[in-house]
């Protein structure tokens, strides 16, 4: 049994939310929940992601998980969205401007969560058909090829998808042998319930969800309000 830590995560939307006790992989994924402009510490070879206002700092390497943008940018926050959602598809559109607006200074930590009951126990009503299989699908892509990440993603917020016709894009990128040695493993599942459990504690409900340093916002999100949350978190003006 791995140890477990107490965290508490709070966010002005929810208010405080009750501490939670996390295992290992969850604590280390929960480090990518409240975001801080990335530190440089005494490992200058590695960027660091730190939360604020616990016993001590939880960091997180961006590398480690599904990332639009460079590992190395100066801030990243995370989203957590649901591929067959239309507001996940509005605010795509606002994270591709932020993009330009910011340039490689921001990344996003990028964790599809789901809203169908087949792989997230937390999700109800209905609408969300094929959404676990565009998951595994995105996370299958990340895991052959990360370089080839950033484009499935913004290829299946482009417009609804078929997972018939996602599969056939993610085979083109990744190469179809590929691709089913990690649609045959657990990995991409695995990885996906992580996401789930994290949706979990961060209060479930609502998609998107954008996670900052000391906020986090539900719903669609237009660019511009998009591009003033992150000026304000990194304490800057954007990028030109």
């Amino acid at each position: 049994e791995p140890p477990t830590a107490q965290r508490r995560l709070w966010s002005p939307v929810s208010q405080a939310l009750s501490p939670l006790v996390l295992s290992a992989n969850l604590r280390s994924a929960l480090s990518s929940l409240l975001l801080s402009p990335l530190v440089e510490e005494d490992e200058p070879e590695k960027r660091k992601v730190t939360i604020p206002g616990t016993e001590k700092p939880i960091r997180l390497d961006p590398a480690d998980w599904p990332l639009l943008g460079s590992p190395q940018a100066k801030f990243i926050f995370v989203e957590m969205f649901d591929y067959t959602c239309p507001y996940c598809r509005d605010t795509n559109k606002s994270i591709r401007g932020a993009f330009e607006r910011f340039g490689d200074d921001i990344a996003v930590i990028a964790l599809p969560v789901p809203l169908e009951r087949e792989c997230n126990r937390a999700a109800s009503g209905s609408g969300h058909a094929g959404s676990c299989e565009l998951s595994r699908l995105a996370i299958a892509v990340w895991r052959c090829d990360r370089g080839k990440f950033q484009q499935y993603h913004d290829w299946l917020f482009d417009r609804t998808r078929t997972v018939a016709a996602a599969r056939r894009q993610a085979e083109d990128l990744v190469g179809r042998d590929s691709l089913r040695a990690q649609m045959d493993s657990p990995a991409p599942g695995k990885q996906i319930g992580w996401h789930v459990e994290l949706y979990i504690k961060v209060g479930s409900g609502t998609v998107p969800k954008l996670l900052f340093s000391g906020s986090s916002v539900v719903g669609a999100v237009q660019k511009e309000a998009l591009c003033s949350m992150i000026s304000r978190e990194m304490g800057q003006t954007p990028a030109k």
